[in-house]
């Protein structure tokens, strides 16, 4: 959350003064990298096992999208991202965790509930830099809109199954994100089975091919529990990505798998900071904020 000076009117002159915005995320991670956060972070994951696991996940490319990221942005932030770290597929970064292998420099790039915006911004970036990404589609609704925003979010038009089929494999993989976008910790063990079976199938039809990698919809801690983990594995999904926020991962996690993300607003001093982990302790207050509200409902 932002603290904003609202704009106030000069009252001589009716003209606006000027607005400023402090972003107490970046201002805490800034307090945090000179005490070497990142650092002792960093050791203290090695210790537990787990590896460097960066893993960038975008939405919408389109004004008043989810989280959206302009077209010029997103040109600075795939050059930054390309000259900084070894872009690899999502699916290589996993086999590494997997197999104990190093991850030092690599990161993957992963777009959530292919949009149409996907197709006319991110992709011819993407083809021309040959950097490799994850697109994760809701398969209940290609080739129709988004529906779970609330009234005041203007629903995204998603990709048809043609465009879709038009994706070359060797830039960009298809992965599932459901059939209709629900959380699926709010759903009945059959439903969950049916959701993940139907949408790997669905896709897994289009690229004549398997389909082994899976998006949480919404993606936080209260949207997937130890069943639906199960039930993952059980379909087939060799990992699963979340919107917990980290950069450190092990194989232990594979079906959770914790991603970063930008905002628009990012200076190229955050999006780096954001990738080299200093804002990693947003893992601890997305935990914290689950536990207060458990708390709070036990207690209502």
């Amino acid at each position: 959350m932002s603290w904003v000076f609202e704009r106030v009117q000069d009252a001589v002159t009716d003209r606006p003064s000027l607005r400023v915005d402090i972003d107490p995320d970046t201002t805490i991670s800034a307090m945090l990298r000179g005490v070497g956060f990142a650092r002792w972070n960093g050791a203290f994951n090695r210790l537990r096992g787990r590896r460097r696991a960066v893993i960038v996940m975008y939405h919408s490319f389109s004004p008043g999208g989810k989280a959206a990221i302009a077209p010029d942005t997103l040109r600075w932030h795939l050059d930054l991202i390309r000259d900084a770290y070894h872009v690899v597929p999502l699916e290589r970064l996993v086999s590494a965790l997997a197999n104990g292998e190093s991850t030092d420099g690599l990161a993957a790039l992963t777009v959530d509930d292919a949009y149409e915006d996907f197709f006319t911004v991110a992709y011819p970036m993407l083809r021309e830099l040959r950097l490799p990404a994850t697109l994760f589609v809701p398969t209940g609704l290609i080739g129709g809109q988004s529906d779970w925003y609330d009234e005041r979010r203007t629903p995204l038009k998603i990709a048809s199954a043609a465009l879709l089929r038009e994706l070359d494999p060797h830039v960009v993989k298809l992965g599932s994100h459901t059939v209709h976008h629900h959380a699926l910790a709010g759903l009945n063990p059959a439903t969950v089975e049916k959701e993940l079976s139907r949408s790997k199938r669905d896709l897994e039809s289009i690229v004549n091919g398997p389909v082994t990698l899976f998006a949480y919809p919404f993606g936080g801690h209260d949207s997937y529990t130890t069943e639906t983990v199960r039930a993952l594995k059980n379909v087939g999904f060799l990992a699963g990505v979340t919107t917990r926020w980290e950069t450190y991962s092990s194989r232990r996690e594979l079906m959770t798998l914790p991603r970063i993300s930008f905002r628009e607003t990012d200076t190229a001093s955050t999006v780096q900071a954001k990738l080299g982990g200093d804002f990693d302790w947003l893992c601890g207050r997305q935990l914290a904020s689950r536990f207060l509200r458990g708390a709070l409902n036990r207690s209502l």
